[in-house]
């Protein structure tokens, strides 16, 4: 009876995804979509044009190259720990997205 439900138990666990995998992925997105996000919440306030300006600059030379590195930094650590955990975790795919999301934002 004890053995059965150990079993059961066992085949019923599903693997779950690597959050850090998922944090690649979300660093990759805001890195690559930060300039729009920006963009379209400085029309829907009302900001003028140069303030965004410079604000886009801004964000372009500080903050995207950050989440660009953090993604890349957050896939490698993922994958690392997907292979390590013996089926596990999943996410492979979700890691390789972040990685491949952020060098466009870098252009």
């Amino acid at each position: 009876m004890i053995q059965e439900q150990t079993q059961t138990n066992a085949e019923d666990h599903e693997p779950k995804n690597s959050e850090l995998a998922v944090g690649s992925l979300i660093c990759g997105l805001v890195s690559s979509l930060s300039f729009y996000i920006v963009k379209f919440l400085a029309e829907l306030l009302g900001v003028s044009s140069r303030n965004v300006g410079e604000f886009l600059s801004g964000l372009i030379i500080y903050a995207v190259p950050l989440f660009c590195i953090a993604s890349i930094i957050l896939c490698i650590m993922a994958l690392l720990s997907i292979k390590q955990s013996n089926g596990e975790l999943k996410g492979k795919g979700l890691a390789i997205s972040g990685q491949c999301t952020p060098p466009h934002s870098l252009y």
